[in-house]
């Protein structure tokens, strides 16, 4: 039935009705200055926050980020490193067919040790409320990596062209 429709022009259109329907406006608004929404539980170690190590769960292994979003703690947003690569490690690959015995404590010894020393992972970059300067090493670092129109009228104008 669908194999008719162009898929081009159908992202297009449906681009253009969520960017219709999308509001313009965006309040910044980091973490703590919204504490009595998170449950009580997650604000007892809000270093942890910060912390850039790995997320571990049985099996599964993914790398906490936090250098990507300083900004939502408040604080300066220099250029992020490169994100961690998980599947040079293979982390990603590991399945649980026949592993019913697994020591994942064991398996997992590397991910524990940098677990161990999460506390000496924490961003500490100053606290910062003014908008980063759009010539700051990290807005011109974004600008090389993003795409920075979704809509094609906005692209060509460079600005944001709203519904008529």
């Amino acid at each position: 039935m669908c194999n008719n429709i162009n898929y081009e022009l159908s992202k297009y259109f449906i681009l253009q009705s969520y960017t219709n329907n999308f509001s313009l406006q965006f309040l910044w608004m980091p973490y703590n200055r919204h504490e009595e929404l998170i449950p009580e539980y997650c604000m007892r170690n809000q270093v942890m926050w910060r912390s850039s190590c790995p997320l571990i769960c049985m099996h599964i292994i993914e790398w906490h980020h936090p250098d990507r979003v300083l900004r939502q703690f408040g604080m300066d947003q220099p250029r992020p490193d490169p994100p961690m690569d998980l599947d040079y490690y293979n982390v990603h690959g590991i399945t649980l067919k026949g592993r019913i015995d697994n020591e994942w404590e064991v398996e997992h010894r590397y991910w524990l040790s940098q677990w161990d020393i999460r506390y000496q992972t924490v961003s500490g970059l100053p606290l910062r409320d003014e908008p980063l300067h759009r010539n700051s090493e990290y807005m011109q670092w974004y600008r090389s990596v993003t795409r920075r129109w979704i809509d094609p009228r906005s692209a060509a104008s460079g600005y944001v062209v709203r519904k008529s």
